[in-house]
C-alpha cells in the first residue's frame, strides 16, 4: 500500500513522464514486483489517478460529502483548496488536471477516467447546489447544471494558476469571483441587475442592430449594445 502511496506522489510530481526506474526509486519495490501488480507504467498510472481522486474526497472535498452539505460546503471546499496551495510550496496542482493535459488528449481510456473524475466532483457540486436552494441560499430559477460544471471549471482553473506560480493572493481572487458569480443573478432580461448590469452601474437594457440572424442560415450582422438602463 505505501508502494502505491509513493507512486501516487511520484506520478503528482513529474506526471506520466516519471520512468519505471523513476518509481522503483521512490517506491523501493523492484520491477518484479511492479509488474506483479500492474501491467505497465500506464496501468499504474491509471491506478494513480483513481487512488489519488480517493483520498481527495476524504480531505479537500470532504466538506461536499457531509450530509446537508450546501453553499457553505462549497465554500469550504474552495477554502481547503486556498489552503492546500498556501500551505505546499512545491506548486503540484492537480494530478487530475495535470492528466486532462498531459496524457488525455493521446490515451482514450484515461480521457475517460478523467471524464469520470471530473463528472463525479461536478455531480458533488451538484448536491450541494440543490442543498443550497433548499437551504434558501440560493434562488431556486438557477441552472444548477451549469452552475455545477462552472464550479469544476473554477477548481480546475484554480489548480493550473497553482501550478504555473500564481500567489495565493490571486487565487484567492479567482475564487472571490467566481462566488460573485454564483451568488448574483447573470442574466440579460431588461432591467436585470446582473454582473453586466453591475459593472454599467444599475440594470442594462438590451439593443440590437440590423436584421435578424436565423439560426444558420447567416444574414446581416447583429450588434449587440448593452447600455444602463
Amino acid at each position: 500500500m505505501a508502494e502505491r502511496e509513493r507512486a501516487v506522489d511520484l506520478f503528482w510530481e513529474k506526471g506520466f513522464g516519471a520512468s519505471i526506474d523513476d518509481v522503483v526509486a521512490s517506491t523501493g519495490a523492484s520491477r518484479h514486483s511492479l509488474y506483479g501488480m500492474f501491467r505497465s507504467k500506464r496501468e499504474l498510472y491509471l491506478h494513480a489517478l483513481e487512488r489519488y481522486w480517493a483520498d481527495r474526497q476524504t480531505d479537500m472535498f470532504l466538506p461536499l460529502k457531509r450530509r446537508g452539505a450546501g453553499l457553505r460546503a462549497i465554500r469550504a471546499t474552495f477554502d481547503s483548496v486556498l489552503q492546500f496551495a498556501s500551505t505546499h510550496p512545491d506548486a503540484r496542482g492537480c494530478l487530475v488536471c495535470d492528466a486532462a493535459v498531459e496524457v488525455a488528449p493521446h490515451d482514450p481510456e484515461v480521457q475517460v477516467k478523467v471524464h469520470e473524475i471530473f463528472g463525479q466532483l461536478t455531480a458533488l457540486f451538484r448536491a450541494a447546489l440543490e442543498r443550497a436552494v433548499e437551504l434558501g441560499e440560493l434562488k431556486g430559477q438557477q441552472d444548477l447544471d451549469a452552475l455545477a460544471a462552472y464550479l469544476t471549471t473554477v477548481f480546475q482553473s484554480l489548480a493550473f494558476m497553482y501550478r504555473s506560480g500564481y500567489s495565493h493572493e490571486a487565487l484567492a481572487q479567482h475564487v472571490k469571483v467566481a462566488f460573485r458569480v454564483l451568488l448574483r443573478p447573470t442574466g440579460l432580461s431588461s432591467g436585470g441587475r446582473g454582473i453586466l448590469g453591475q459593472l454599467l452601474g444599475g440594470p442594462i437594457e438590451v439593443v440590437l442592430f440590423g436584421d435578424e440572424v436565423e439560426a444558420g442560415h447567416g444574414g446581416a450582422p447583429v450588434i449587440l449594445l448593452l447600455r444602463a438602463a
